[in-house]
């Protein structure tokens, strides 16, 4: 009988929390998705959200901390005290985007803080990227040029900013949107 392996990830963004369980062989071959969860920050406290989240895919499977061989995040991963590892976004991105697609070339990551789009090899290496310093409420372009990854805004698009006041997404005219400056991309 084989044993099996159990790992989870977590990943830290700013408005929510992703938390991923996965079961392999005892010798790390034959990775597969067991449960997901995401779970929205709002106005709670993001170590406390994690720490839910975390249990809510071992409750899952029926399995405790214990069970777990490896905890690695991204994002703000500091606020997860129990991990053993930390990756930056980039890498987890694209070593997860070639372990579901082994023919992905670049990868398109729309956060709600930022947006960043990244060229990548066979072996998951990043080549190139692109990164905004806002989140991605307009439509962007990215394309990938000979010098690399070049990023556009759309202005004939309409983007929904968030309205705090009104508490919802509303929409606003193309013509509103400002001209992106230099620092902007």
């Amino acid at each position: 009988m084989i044993d099996r392996l159990y790992t989870v990830g977590i990943d830290v963004g700013s408005n929510s929390i992703k938390t991923v369980l996965m079961e392999h062989d005892d010798d790390g071959s034959n990775a597969k998705l067991l449960f997901m969860d995401l779970s929205k920050i709002r106005k709670r406290d993001t170590k406390d959200v994690a720490q839910l989240s975390f249990e809510h895919v071992l409750s899952k499977a029926n399995l405790t901390a214990a069970d777990i061989a490896y905890v690695a995040t991204t994002g703000e991963g500091d606020m997860v005290d129990f991990r053993r590892g930390h990756f930056y976004s980039m890498t987890a991105h694209s070593r997860g985007a070639v372990f579901l697609n082994p023919d992905i070339r670049a990868v398109i990551d729309g956060g709600a803080m930022h947006g960043k789009a990244f060229a990548i090899d066979e072996r998951s290496k990043v080549l190139n990227y692109k990164m905004t310093s806002h989140a991605l409420q307009a439509p962007v372009s990215f394309s990938k040029t000979s010098r690399g990854i070049s990023a556009s805004r759309s202005r004939t698009s309409v983007r929904c900013p968030y309205n705090r006041r009104r508490r919802k997404w509303s929409p606003v005219s193309a013509p509103s949107l400002r001209k992106p400056t230099s620092s902007t991309w």
